[in-house]
């Protein structure tokens, strides 16, 4: 009886592995495919929090969420090379690999990954000449597939313009596209939109606001410009960045609308324009019926497809509180509203499980920052319950300041490891803030970027500006958690000719 065609060749493969004592498993190059001259790559980690990405060649991906033994799926050839990199940090940590490239002769499993706590870095300093914007990157990043990223910075003063900065990967700057001087300028964070260009808004003083597009070519369009009329219910004083939800982007305004409180908007890529929702104050038909209005901040899509957001005004204790959004039938709903103990939630809430977010707000008693949290209704019965969970403190202690978060500085970031991340400041010195300080004031300032965990309340500062030998102080926007797991912000650094704002990475 003649076997089927190559079933012969694979008992003869067989065979000869057999003879050879390569068909069994175990290490010291006797796996699989060690007779045939393939071997794996495999090493051990340290310990780590979060999710750890590695690439061997350049192309075999691997992404692990503790610590312990490792070994990739594909196999190296007797002889060929291999060459293992870390491609994602954990949030704020540093690994590096040790004994990670050679040429495979036998299964390799000394492959080392020792990770630690994560330093700040400076990626690039601003400060050519004169020009040295007082707002940088107030809005935050966004980041394309390949790891670039792109800032809005605003020139404040001395005529200087606004401009969009990319950073690549290894930190060179270029400018896409330059503002006019006197016109608006780009104060918030950028958005990518369906078709791959980038979006955002602007204004300045005697401005109402723009909408604009740009692609990563420069070509920059106005795609609607903010009009406040008796007759019309646009929205003025865009604020936030942009969302991008089912194939449009959703903003805010701080004011404008059929009752200059406030407006929700969408846009097309093509430019379409529609005010979704004005938000009213109510207190034209009894101040104990006042709603909350001048939403600040940016739009967070949730889990469930609503939009979600916060108004720093309003409402029965005249504070503010957090809405919903369903983008799909314009249909608004206020969530909370907060009492006498938290104000001034200008940033936007980040949403940590389903159904549960955080922010960040000034509190009373002590005046300071603190983090909140929203834990939407179980039952259709049941309030939306909010409350102050961590207080975030100086080194010593007492409450932080407040100046450094405000519409334009973005909810805390959620890392990895599930635990939030946010950059504050404060000033050694008592009842300064940053529009006060001068650049020699500056050195005052301090600051830190603290950790929190949603699930065990711990807080923490996961690096502190002013120490360690770094000259970076007083951070002065939202952060972003890049593809590659750094952490990139945007503070103030002392240079030989003054005080000047740098990008900087904690990893």
């Amino acid at each position: 009886m003649s076997l089927p065609k190559g079933l012969d060749w694979s008992l003869a493969a067989v065979a000869a592995c057999i003879a050879l004592g390569g068909c069994g498993g175990g290490g010291g190059g006797k796996g699989p495919g060690a007779a045939f001259g393939e071997f794996r790559i495999g090493g051990s980690t340290g310990a780590f929090e979060g999710t750890l990405g590695l690439l061997n060649n350049g192309s075999d991906a691997l992404s692990l969420s503790a610590p312990g033994s490792f070994v990739f799926a594909q196999r190296v050839p007797r002889g060929g090379a291999y060459d293992v990199q870390v491609s994602m940090q954990p949030p704020a940590q540093f690994c590096s690999v040790v004994k990670g490239s050679g040429k495979a002769s036998a299964d390799v499993k000394d492959v080392q990954v020792q990770c630690g706590k994560g330093r700040l870095r400076t990626v690039h300093t601003f400060a050519q000449g004169g020009e040295r914007p007082r707002q940088l990157f107030l809005g935050g990043f966004a980041e394309d597939a390949k790891g670039y990223l792109y800032a809005a910075a605003a020139g404040v003063g001395n005529g200087n313009p606004g401009a969009i900065y990319r950073i690549s990967p290894q930190g060179a700057v270029s400018v896409l596209h330059v503002f006019e001087a006197d016109g608006p300028q780009p104060l918030h964070r950028l958005t990518f939109g369906p078709d791959g260009k980038l979006y955002g808004v602007a204004d300045a003083e005697g401005h109402d606001g723009i909408v604009y597009s740009l692609g990563l070519d420069g070509t920059f369009t106005v795609l609607h410009t903010f009009k406040a009329s008796e007759d019309s219910v646009d929205g003025v004083v865009p604020s936030g960045g942009l969302v991008l939800a089912g194939g449009s982007l959703y903003g805010l305004t701080l004011a404008g609308g059929v009752d200059d409180a406030g407006t929700i908007y969408r846009i097309d890529a093509d430019g379409k324009y529609r005010t979704l929702h004005s938000f009213l104050k109510g207190e034209k038909l009894d101040h104990l019926l006042s709603r909350i209005h001048r939403p600040a901040g940016s739009l967070t899509v949730g889990s469930d497809g609503m939009l979600y957001g916060t108004a720093m005004s309003g409402g029965y204790k005249r504070h503010g509180g957090i809405f919903r959004v369903d983008p799909t039938k314009s249909k608004v709903e206020t969530l909370t509203e907060f009492d006498a103990h938290i104000e001034n939630a200008q940033t936007g809430v980040v949403e940590t499980a389903p159904g549960v977010f955080h922010g960040v707000a000034s509190v009373n008693f002590p005046k300071g920052l603190a983090l909140f949290r929203l834990q939407l209704p179980v039952g259709e019965d049941r309030m939306a319950i909010t409350n102050v969970v961590r207080r975030l403190e100086e080194k010593d202690g007492t409450m932080a300041g407040t100046m450094a978060y405000s519409p334009f500085a973005g909810a805390p970031v959620l890392g990895s490891d599930g635990k939030l991340y946010g950059a504050y400041d404060w000033d050694t010195r008592t009842g300064q803030n940053e529009e006060e300080d001068s650049s020699a004031d500056a050195a005052t300032r301090t600051g830190a970027i603290f950790r929190y965990d949603p699930k065990t309340n711990d807080l923490d500062h996961a690096a502190d500006f002013g120490q360690d030998g770094t000259t970076l102080r007083s951070p002065t926007n939202g952060l972003l958690l890049a593809r590659n797991g750094h952490l990139y912000g945007v503070a103030t650094q002392a240079t030989e000719s003054g005080m000047a704002k740098a990008l900087y990475a904690l990893d």
